[in-house]
């Protein structure tokens, strides 16, 4: 299919990357579920006071606990994968994916709870757009500074500070 359009790439690279679409999906389905929830509870709060606000979701982080968890978890089921005969490069492609999109989530939530902090509407506003139109070049710099977070619980460090 690819040869009949033009496309002149390696196979190789073709494989690995839809070998990614279940560890995009899940992501998807992550973002999904969390606006689904927050503009639910929103909505309750809307009808009935008594309910409460849902929680900021850029407080919401990674801890490192999870990330061990999380470490292990894809351990067991790549080395799973290769015991039961089972492409294990398949899942070791996708939990690298799934592990780089979650920090990068992270250091997302933790750039706006950085900029949440600034008074000016009209700079987070700007910064917004940028991060819109920049988001290819920042998904590295937002994979490091979600692993900074979750190591040095960045945002606890913020918030203390405030106090």
């Amino acid at each position: 299919m690819f040869k009949n359009e033009g496309f002149d790439y390696p196979k190789e690279v073709l494989l690995d990357t839809i070998k990614n679409i279940p560890a995009v999906l899940s992501v998807i389905g992550y973002l999904y579920g969390l606006i689904a929830l927050k503009t639910t509870r929103n909505y309750l709060n809307y009808k009935d006071k008594s309910i409460g606000e849902f929680s900021k979701i850029n407080t919401l982080e990674i801890s490192i606990r999870e990330v061990v968890f999380a470490l292990i978890l894809a351990l067991v089921l790549t080395f799973g994968a290769k015991i039961f005969g089972l492409n294990h490069s398949l899942v070791a492609a996708n939990a690298i994916s799934l592990g780089i999109s979650l920090l990068q989530i992270n250091g997302l939530l933790t750039l706006d709870f950085v900029l949440e902090r600034r008074k000016s509407r009209s700079y987070r506003i700007f910064a917004w757009i940028l991060i819109i139109f920049l988001f290819s070049f920042l998904s590295i710099f937002l994979l490091v500074l979600g692993v900074v977070d979750v190591l040095f619980g960045l945002r606890g460090v913020l918030y203390a500070r405030e106090k």
